[in-house]
């Protein structure tokens, strides 16, 4: 019998893990920025399908390992039917990391004593479905129909305004959450700091559906996603004007820079390196631009969970998209939108 609590082993598995994960692709190479959608007279056409399936499952040596520890990537899936002599169309939405690693996303770069965070994160729209039916294992449920018009709504109205960003503008991609430990009249799920990933993504259409168009689910159906979670006692924002302070920020991300990005260190400084990161101290908001200082952060540190997530609207953005969206009727048939 291992000697090591279950909620360790997940702990040590999910960080071995993500070591790995420096040399990830970069962000919607086969991206699409318009789709075809056969002309429904305002009679509902598309079926809006949420699916996840384990994160980073497409990576042959993880495959679905990930998903037994809770571990899914979302996304929406559109088919419509009639537009295609061979069978129906279909696209994939995704809200994703635009750096690529997922590792840029957890540690900044260094400029002298300044921190650099680079957490853009945009929609991502490819033609079909994305890595094949067969990859999403863990959901593919068809909410409801919907009309061309109102699918050309969301990516006007609700994708768009988000792709326009700004770098470094919101929305930005966070990781983990940070929720308050619980117990002692404290419930589970208590949110300090919001995280900000694909999951969200599929929250903001969902809600966008909803609010402008009144679309429900299916009775019963749940909304359940992956979150990372960080728990903490209390969060207190660092004062960064104060040297002092601010040189504890700069040597706790200087450990988790070593830890996890490339580096001459060893193998015994990387693994000391764990210890003192593993307990986290600080964690940046990507979103308010904050930096926390972590009261209470206890075993286990860190842990994924697959919970119901709150239905919720994107972040307003402030951008002007005029003239960046284009409609075309094809041949009296087809709209073409354009992204």
């Amino acid at each position: 019998m291992s000697r090591f609590h279950p909620s360790f082993r997940c702990v040590v598995l999910t960080f071995l893990t993500l070591l790995p994960l420096q040399a990830q692709g970069s962000f919607c190479t086969e991206g699409i920025n318009s789709m075809e959608l056969v002309e429904d007279n305002d009679q509902a056409s598309v079926e809006v399908i949420v699916v996840q399936a384990p994160l980073l499952s497409t990576n042959k040596k993880i495959g679905q390992k990930l998903g037994w520890f809770g571990m899914y990537h979302s996304a929406v899936v559109f088919r419509q039917d009639g537009g295609k002599s061979y069978g129906p169309s279909y696209w994939t939405l995704e809200f994703e990391f635009v750096a690529g690693s997922m590792m840029k996303g957890l540690m900044p770069a260094f400029n002298g004593s300044q921190l650099v965070w680079n957490n853009d994160a945009k929609f991502c729209l490819t033609e079909g479905i994305l890595w094949g039916r067969e990859h999403w294992t863990k959901s593919f449920d068809v909410l409801y129909k919907i009309t061309a018009r109102q699918l050309q709504a969301l990516m006007q109205e609700m994708v768009l305004p988000v792709n326009s960003t700004a770098h470094g503008q919101k929305p930005q991609y966070q990781a983990f959450r940070v929720e308050r430990t619980p117990g002692n009249g404290v419930p589970d799920g208590d949110v300090l700091i919001s995280d900000v990933t694909c999951s969200q993504g599929v929250s903001w259409v969902l809600h966008f559906f909803k609010t402008s168009f009144n679309l429900d689910p299916p009775a019963g159906y749940f909304y359940r996603a992956t979150v990372g979670v960080m728990h903490a006692d209390s969060i207190e924002p660092v004062n960064t004007t104060n040297a002092v302070e601010w040189a504890k920020v700069l040597r706790y991300y200087s450990s988790l820079t070593t830890l996890l990005g490339p580096s001459d260190a060893s193998a015994l400084e990387k693994f000391w390196d764990a210890f003192e990161v593993i307990r986290h101290e600080y964690v940046y908001d990507t979103n308010a631009e904050v930096y926390f200082k972590i009261q209470g952060n206890s075993f286990p540190w860190f842990h994924p969970k697959y919970v119901p997530v709150k239905i919720e609207a994107a972040p307003k953005a402030k951008v002007n998209i005029s003239g960046a969206f284009e409609v075309k009727f094809l041949a009296g048939k087809d709209v073409q939108i354009m992204i």
